[in-house]
């Protein structure tokens, strides 16, 4: 976690902060937080154990770094106002939150441990509070591959990178550095089904193969031609529509989505 209650109640930030203004509380549970300042690591707090509370769990380094950055670039903009980080919201808490041109946005940083559920449930909380969500990867790019059989890059997106591209319609945000982000499409991706002959058991001369086929978890990722955009400057607020599939079900919901047109109908 980046934020904790100090001795005066006041919420502190952490790399705003000096460890003589403990002791700290975390904001979840009240128990006792040590902030952590070192030279290498991005400055944040952590339980004193024994412990048993969610709030902070599962934040990486680049977690911590990508929600920094973030704050610091709106709190810096001049489109921004009312910035805020891990805010305490009705039923939810985003990672940074700030009113950008008028609307009220909320910047929620993936972790790899969440699950669709949650994604979904908080996704809905948003809506019922009238705040825009930008759910967000905190990396460059999806986990790349290079298929020599067919000469090209292809990614296995993750359930909930899936599950993100559906709610973005057919596109998913990865961090690229302050207000930067660079949105892929996941496209399907097509491999070679070799020929092959034989014989079955009753003497009958089977072929098979010398087409292209749909891989199922293989996908073709295709990245922005801009490289990245500005989540302050082309991004704009928009409505979401419940949309089901087999596997999951996104629902209705105010997203935080670029202003681009579709640049993979365009290959």
């Amino acid at each position: 976690m980046q934020v904790a209650i100090s001795k005066d109640g006041i919420k502190s930030v952490a790399w705003k902060t000096e460890k003589n203004e403990g002791p700290f509380t975390c904001p979840g549970c009240t128990g006792e937080v040590i902030l952590k300042k070192g030279k290498i690591k991005e400055h944040h707090y952590a339980h004193r154990p024994p412990y048993n509370c969610p709030y902070g769990a599962g934040e990486t380094q680049i977690h911590y770094r990508c929600k920094r950055e973030i704050y610091e670039a709106l709190l810096a903009h001049p489109k921004c106002s009312d910035c805020d980080i891990e805010k305490q919201l009705s039923g939810v808490r985003p990672d940074v939150y700030a009113v950008i041109s008028s609307a009220r946005v909320a910047i929620e940083v993936q972790k790899t441990t969440i699950n669709l559920n949650d994604i979904e449930r908080r996704s809905a909380r948003y809506q019922m509070l009238g705040i825009y969500v930008l759910w967000l990867v905190a990396h460059d790019s999806p986990n790349l591959t290079w298929h020599a059989g067919e000469e090209e890059w292809t990614c296995r997106p993750k359930e909930w990178e899936k599950y993100l591209h559906s709610m973005y319609f057919g596109r998913v945000y990865y961090w690229a550095g302050g207000l930067s982000v660079t949105p892929y499409h996941f496209d399907k991706f097509q491999t070679w089904v070799n020929e092959s002959e034989w014989y079955d058991e009753d003497g009958e001369y089977r072929q098979e193969g010398g087409y292209y086929r749909d891989a199922r978890a293989l996908k073709r990722p295709i990245k922005c031609p801009s490289n990245s955009i500005d989540i302050a400057q082309d991004f704009l607020p928009r409505k979401r529509r419940v949309f089901s599939s087999k596997n999951w079900s996104v629902p209705e919901c105010n997203i935080w989505m670029d202003n681009l047109d579709p640049w993979w109908s365009k290959k």
